[in-house]
């Protein structure tokens, strides 16, 4: 047999014997990715914190006719409102609010004015209507300080101070905005029962309107 053959057959015989012996190569999956999702927004308005703080002003239109007729200033209710999350959309809320008018006192026409404060606090619950706005009702006992100031003809002024408890009723439309901003339009009714001299007794509360702005945390 010449020699290049048998180098031939012996060169074919050794690469057939290193593939058959060869170890498979193994490769790795490609772990599957999870699918991405969008990153909140952080212009993203948020309504659900536990707790707020806001000013308020408001129209105060007293229930008595009587006040009504003495009194007609500008009936501009000013107060400060805070609220804490009890549970869920439950809260509790307290407030305090002044009102102060002037007027003449009905037949002589003298000048007379008032100062009505009021402290009170109770419960709401709201309602998430929107990512920006909030719907709440609530209810709570109120406790006010109320002083007249009467000035006569002989320039002389007498001075009388009442205090009684009553209940406030209220509702508040919420409007957010850059996250934990709020304005806050808001009716609440206030029923104060007013115990005077000689027996008399009328009632001194009302209902008052108004908006606030306000802050989360």
């Amino acid at each position: 047999m010449p020699l290049h053959k048998l180098f031939l057959i012996i060169f074919c015989t050794s690469s057939s014997l290193s593939l058959f012996s060869a170890e498979p190569v193994l490769t790795k999956p490609i772990p599957s990715q999870a699918p991405l999702t969008e990153a909140p927004k952080k212009s993203q308005i948020k309504n659900d914190f536990g707790n707020e703080t806001e000013l308020r002003v408001a129209y105060f239109r007293p229930t008595s006719p009587r006040l009504r007729s003495m009194y007609k200033g500008a009936r501009i209710d000013y107060g400060v409102e805070t609220a804490q999350r009890i549970v869920f959309r439950l809260f509790s809320w307290a407030n305090i609010s002044c009102y102060p008018d002037s007027g003449h006192t009905l037949g002589i026409r003298q000048h007379t004015s008032l100062l009505l404060t009021t402290v009170s606090a109770g419960l709401k619950y709201s309602f998430s209507l929107h990512a920006r706005w909030k719907f709440s009702l609530g209810i709570g006992p109120a406790y006010y300080f109320l002083q007249t100031h009467e000035k006569s003809l002989c320039s002389s002024k007498s001075h009388s101070s009442f205090h009684d408890w009553g209940v406030v009723a209220k509702s508040q439309l919420q409007w957010f905005f850059f996250r934990t901003n709020y304005v806050d339009l808001f009716a609440d009714y206030l029923f104060l029962p007013l115990h005077g001299p000689e027996d008399h007794v009328g009632e001194t509360g009302g209902i008052k309107a108004g908006i606030g702005i306000g802050k989360h945390f």
